[in-house]
This record gives structure tokens, sequence and C-alpha cells, in this order.
């Protein structure tokens, strides 16, 4: 694989060597990677108080909507193609105690 760039004004093109390609992506996957590591989880709660009796149970139904213009890969003979998504989630959640603290088990089905 080659690459090219163009100078403006000169007219001039200069090939990119695919060993300078390979370096610059694995210096990028390498870099992604460790920046990587210092990522964490996050709740939609995260140490808040939500004032639940022990014992509750939940059942939840959600639905979303969108619609939009889809963006292929460009080598796909596709034109002009659109998109719209109908989605329902159901859920079950049960409140509970954990050795003296307040939890929650969650069933999520898309």
């Amino acid at each position: 694989m080659m690459c090219q760039f163009w100078q403006r004004g000169a007219g001039v093109s200069r090939r990119i060597p695919p060993a300078v390609i390979r370096g610059i992506a694995l210096a990028a996957s390498f870099t992604s990677l460790v920046s990587a590591s210092g990522v964490r989880a996050q709740q939609l709660e995260p140490r808040a108080y939500s004032n639940v009796p022990v014992g509750i149970n939940f059942l939840i139904v959600g639905y979303g909507y969108a619609s939009g213009a889809v963006l292929p890969d460009p080598s796909l003979p596709a034109e002009d193609v659109k998109a719209q998504i109908h989605t329902v989630v159901g859920a079950y959640s049960r409140s509970l105690d954990l050795r003296g603290k307040s939890g929650q088990v969650s069933l999520v089905v898309p």
C-alpha cells in the first residue's frame, strides 16, 4: 500500500514508504492501548444513595426510535441508504441487602 501527499504549488508527489506507515500505525496502536489502561467503568449513579426499600422488584419496559442516513463502506455499490430502527428494551431489577448495604441485581434484555 502506497500513500501520496501533494505539496502545494510544487505539483510534485512524494510517496510514503509502507514501513513508515506501519510504524506510525504501530505507534498509534501502542499509545491507545497504554492510555486505555487508565479507563474505569462507571454506573449511572456512582456513590449516589438510592432510597429503595430492600425486597422491591422493578419491571422496566422501554422503546427507542432512530432514523437517518447510513454511511456504508465507499467500496460498496449502495447509494442513498436510510435506516429506521425501532428498539424495545425489557428489564427486571430487584433491590436486596448485601451485608447491611443496599444492592441491586438487574437483568436487561434488548
